[in-house]
């Protein structure tokens, strides 16, 4: 390869070709918008090499970055043409593996993915949707079809993120869920979301809709809140008070989210640590009531060892020199997962957590305490094993503080709040 064979390799390839070859090189995501934009109106105004002078002025590996990018985007006649055999470049490349890329950008493998994947009327929906959520969108941007184009947009606007320490793609995957033909694709993506993996929670409507019907059958009152933020979160929990009394015996707060190690991930992508949960939720108008929190969220990177459809959900405050202890009594904090580990949820079906939650209480809690339950649910919840990316992986959950004055059993005709 050089830029003599290159320069046969553009005379054969159009214009999307070379765009998407060049989506596919780039080192900078960031700031590569305007660059590929302004390579792409020469080329739309004239006959012009644009991959020639894009590796022009940026030279490092770039002819391993190209052959790789064209198995990519597999032109058969061009390859053809570059007498090498297709099971060679198959073998060193390995374009079929999505998650997989020897010089280019993996992620930005994916998007190419999505790209291809999607007709020309779906990829214009896409674009409304995230012109929708930017009411600045760049306007030289209203006649250009060109999917990639407005990807690179995307990036240097940082509604989405592709670098090499950071990956961003939340708000894009919320858009393309929209798409069945994009599952695969956004499992694949979900696995470079954010720092801590951040996925859309495939899965979670049916951990929401068993816990409704788990806690309607005892008599309790269900108020569903979703995607707060941070602020949100805390103020809706310290709030229980206002807003619905405390002449209840008892009240359930289930919490479905992200998590980290000691704490959940809010909607607006913040931390809420358990202990701001526990502080918010242990005040004085409630000391009387039994506070039962339940917690479904990674709590780590770690996965326990030991099905396509499984999926990992991945501030202290300062404590006064004085404080009436009473607030932080009948309160209990049921976890997931232990602290540092993954938490194990499928993307159809629901977490392995909150399903055993609600199947033993409908099973036993009217014959059951509270706590024999819970231990019913540790070792339901012990005894599962599924497989991730081909590991074998379980889970263990975890009781974090237990500081209920006595045990209880649920009523078919309790009165409180979940």
């Amino acid at each position: 390869m050089n830029i003599n064979i290159l320069r046969q390799i553009e005379d054969d390839l159009d214009l999307d070709e070379k765009i998407s070859i060049l989506f596919l090189i780039i080192e900078d995501y960031a700031n590569a918008f305007t660059c590929i934009f302004n390579l792409y109106q020469k080329a739309k105004r004239e006959k012009a090499y644009i991959i020639i002078d894009y590796v022009k002025s940026h030279p490092e590996n770039w002819e391993d970055k190209v052959l790789e990018a064209l198995c990519i985007v597999n032109n058969c006649e061009v390859l053809g043409k570059l007498r090498v055999s297709f099971d060679i470049l198959n073998r060193h490349y390995v374009p079929k593996i999505r998650l997989s890329a020897q010089n280019v950008n993996v992620i930005a493998k994916c998007l190419y993915d999505v790209c291809e994947s999607l007709d020309e009327d779906e990829q214009n929906l896409l674009i409304r949707f995230v012109k929708s959520e930017n009411s600045n969108y760049e306007p030289l941007l209203d006649n250009v079809d060109c999917l990639e184009l407005h990807m690179l947009y995307w990036m240097q606007i940082k509604y989405i993120t592709i670098s090499k320490d950071r990956e961003h793609l939340i708000r894009l995957l919320k858009h393309l869920a929209s798409f069945a033909n994009l599952q695969t694709i956004c499992w694949d993506l979900e696995k470079f979301d954010n720092h801590l993996h951040y996925e859309t929670r495939y899965g979670t409507n049916a951990d929401c809709a068993s816990l409704s019907e788990t806690f309607q059958a005892f008599g309790f009152t269900v108020c569903k809140h979703e995607n707060l933020v941070r602020k949100e979160i805390l103020k809706k929990i310290s709030n229980i008070p206002k807003d619905h009394g405390n002449t209840f015996d008892c009240m359930f707060l289930c919490i479905l989210s992200h998590g980290y190690t000691g704490g959940i991930i809010s909607s607006d992508e913040q931390e809420v640590s358990l202990i701001e949960i526990e502080r918010a939720v242990c005040c004085m108008e409630l000391k009387d009531v039994i506070k039962i929190v339940i917690i479904q969220a990674c709590q780590g990177k770690t996965r326990g060892i030991i099905n396509d459809n499984l999926a990992r959900d991945g501030l202290y405050d300062t404590v006064p020199k004085t404080e009436d202890t009473s607030k932080f009594e009948n309160f209990y904090m049921f976890m997931s997962t232990l602290q540092g580990f993954l938490s194990i949820r499928h993307k159809e079906e629901g977490s392995w957590f909150i399903q055993e939650v609600c199947r033993v209480l409908k099973t036993y809690g009217n014959q059951l305490t509270f706590l024999e339950c819970v231990r019913e649910i540790m070792t339901s919840v012990r005894k599962k094993k599924g497989t991730i990316e081909g590991n074998r992986v379980a889970q263990l959950a975890e009781v974090r503080p237990d500081r209920l004055q006595s045990d209880f059993q649920l009523q078919s005709a309790a009165d409180s709040v979940v």
